[in-house]
């Protein structure tokens, strides 16, 4: 599968407590990923083309995003890439980070920028 420039990707975590809303996830997951731990996204050959995490998983391009809670109540924690979608191998400057999007998007959404 390939994104096109503009669009959207939703992982989410379909375990108990995890991501509840409208707007189906493109792909999911039920284990938990390790509070301030890393998502790599990988090619057909399986090398890495994007890695997203924290600055205590030592494991992102850059700088890691800033470590978030360990916790959350409302299991509902995101990672967001900034409006411009664009991907600098920085992960402090391409990502930010939030709990309880409300406007999650998919591959499905209008491409950034056509909405």
């Amino acid at each position: 599968m390939t994104l096109e420039p503009g669009q959207y990707y939703l992982l989410a975590n379909t375990a108990s407590g995890g991501y509840s809303l409208s707007v189906p996830p493109d792909q999911t997951y039920a284990t938990g990923i390790g509070d301030n731990r890393a998502v790599r996204l990988l090619d057909a050959q399986g090398q890495v083309v994007d890695l997203v995490g924290f600055a205590a998983s030592g494991q992102f391009e850059g700088v890691g995003i800033p470590d978030g809670p360990t916790a959350n109540p409302s299991g509902q924690i995101s990672w967001k890439r900034l409006p411009s979608g664009k991907d600098s191998d920085n992960n402090a400057q391409d990502f930010f980070f939030g709990e309880s999007w409300a406007n999650p998007q998919n591959r499905q959404s209008p491409l950034y920028g056509d909405n």
